[in-house]
């Protein structure tokens, strides 16, 4: 595939015509709100990347995010941290619109990117895969939710029901973190498990605070759970909502109230 140095003018419209498309395939994590929020909780880390989106709907843009070195060179991230990418689309992903994409993102400054794509996006997966590009699959378990609490809750083990009775009947009460302070809390949680792990077999990346702050500013897509004992904060997860999904991210638990 032909590479640029920048994007050629006549295939891609102004800022001025790139609109957001609401679309039934788009994700969470190529949007600006989720980008911007990733940016400035790592400072000069990552910088935001606006990509143009052209055909399968309106004109658009998805968001990722660029790490450049000292040669100008860099490094793109469609989704960090093993989170999912898409352009968007209603109906029928063209394959102009991915080759569009792929010739804007492939200049000769671009050193690599990483493209993940949600379980349920085989018409992006599929023309990915097909255009040359080094891919491998990763198991997604999925928990189908439509039947209702009662009947996910019935296909759990005897094991896990048990605890979960237990839980509510000796005072566990989980809700949304609605508060800056509680936010901490958990973090204070999820620090204390990382210096526990340190000790034996090491830990793997460590979010920053400020991250977690940002992210759960966006409240209509990401949203922190916390359960209390006592009114005090004892474990947490952190979801978000991405297309009709719901993907469970980030959690931690107080060990002396397992």
């Amino acid at each position: 595939m032909e590479a640029h140095d920048k994007p050629p003018v006549s295939l891609y419209p102004t800022d001025s015509q790139l609109q957001g498309a609401s679309d039934e395939n788009a994700t969470f994590f190529s949007t600006k709100d989720f980008i911007e929020a990733w940016s400035r909780s790592f400072g000069s880390k990552y910088r935001p990347l606006a990509i143009p989106v052209i055909g399968s709907e309106k004109p658009r843009k998805m968001y990722a995010l660029q790490a450049t070195d000292r040669y100008r060179s860099r490094y793109v991230f469609l989704g960090p941290v093993g989170l999912y990418a898409s352009p968007g689309w209603n109906g029928r992903l063209d394959r102009s619109t991915l080759e569009r994409i792929l010739r804007w993102l492939m200049t000769f400054r671009t050193r690599g990117f990483v493209w993940n794509v949600r379980f349920d996006h085989e018409p992006l997966a599929a023309p990915l895969s097909s255009a040359g590009l080094r891919f491998e699959r990763v198991p997604t378990h999925v928990l189908h939710l439509k039947q209702g609490y009662e009947q996910v809750f019935a296909s759990y083990n005897a094991t896990i029901r048990n605890h979960v009775r237990k839980a509510q009947r000796r005072g566990v009460r989980v809700r949304q973190a609605d508060t800056e302070e509680e936010v901490q809390a958990y973090y204070e949680i999820h620090m204390g498990l990382v210096r526990q792990k340190q000790q034996g077999d090491g830990y793997g990346f460590i979010y920053p605070l400020e991250l977690l702050l940002e992210l759960t500013k966006i409240r209509d897509s990401a949203r922190l759970l916390v359960a209390e004992v006592s009114e005090r904060v004892v474990a947490g997860g952190l979801f978000f909502r991405d297309g009709s999904s719901v993907m469970y991210w980030h959690g931690a638990s107080d060990r002396n109230y397992s």
